[in-house]
């Protein structure tokens, strides 16, 4: 069985969204608005269960928004700063 995750590299106005399977395959690739309506939007619409998911974003960004808009049960959230 196929495992996915999927990576966000967040802007401040927009969001690269790339989601991988087990096997470091791209399967899926997208860009949207910063924000995690749109995102969980973009992600339903792409239809992967999603094992991973992890955010990039510079400095403290990614407290301004509301990640348990996306977040999924089952899925593992894990934030990378740089």
């Amino acid at each position: 069985m196929a495992q996915y995750y999927t990576g966000l590299d967040v802007s401040m106005e927009r969001t690269d969204i790339v989601t991988v399977d087990n096997k470091g395959r791209i399967i899926f690739e997208s860009s949207d608005k910063t924000d995690p309506q749109s995102i969980d939007t973009v992600l339903k619409q792409a239809g992967f269960p999603i094992q991973k998911m992890s955010f990039g974003a510079i400095g403290s960004f990614e407290r301004y928004l509301p990640w348990d808009g996306i977040s999924r049960p089952s899925t593992h959230v894990v934030f990378l700063l740089y």
